[in-house]
């Protein structure tokens, strides 16, 4: 409508890139993919619990590793490990990896060139959005993934878990006490 009733010159351009299958491709591939826009809204909001952020940021990450990263070389990463993980070295093959199924459907519609042109283009995307989200990963996801279990919710239920991966973590038993007695209570 702003194209043709208002002659706008933006909406006219925008309008013929959305006609081309290659860009419309890419975009439909941006639309499924980017969920980090979810994420960040998450860290911009008042009231929101950290573990769950970091949760958040963690599965973010782990997500998109299983679409760049060769499975086997996947599962031997420890969770302890993801921080410090050298997934570059570890790439699929452009035409291994699969962005979803709306993706591939896009896809289809467009010859060979233009084709390998947008996987190529949605795998440097990824490869770039994995490294900047592994800068954000706390060093020690494993010890802040273990406080999760001090959250109020658990920590008024009836049932409470074990304390014992936090507690390897302590060392100064003058100032926080003994790990046995800390568990205990």
């Amino acid at each position: 409508m702003a194209k043709t009733k208002d002659n706008c010159f933006k909406a006219e351009k925008s309008y013929d890139i959305m006609k081309c299958r290659a860009y419309h491709a890419y975009f439909t591939f941006l639309d499924v993919h980017l969920q980090v826009t979810k994420v960040n809204c998450l860290f911009q909001s008042d009231n929101v619990d950290p573990a769950k952020l970091l949760e958040d940021l963690f599965l973010l990450f782990k997500n998109i590793l299983q679409i760049i990263v060769i499975p086997r070389k996947l599962e031997t990463v420890t969770d302890g490990e993801y921080a410090s993980f050298g997934f570059q070295e570890h790439l699929m093959h452009v035409s291994a990896m699969h962005f979803g199924y709306t993706v591939v459907e896009a896809l289809s519609k467009l010859d060979r060139r233009d084709k390998e042109n947008v996987r190529e283009r949605c795998k440097t995307f990824l490869v770039i959005l994995c490294s900047k989200l592994q800068k954000r990963l706390p060093k020690q996801i494993a010890f802040l993934k273990a406080m999760v279990k001090l959250s109020p919710e658990i920590a008024t239920s009836q049932v409470k878990p074990t304390l014992v991966d936090i507690l390897q973590n302590v060392q100064r038993a003058e100032v926080y006490g003994c790990k046995e007695e800390v568990e205990m209570e």
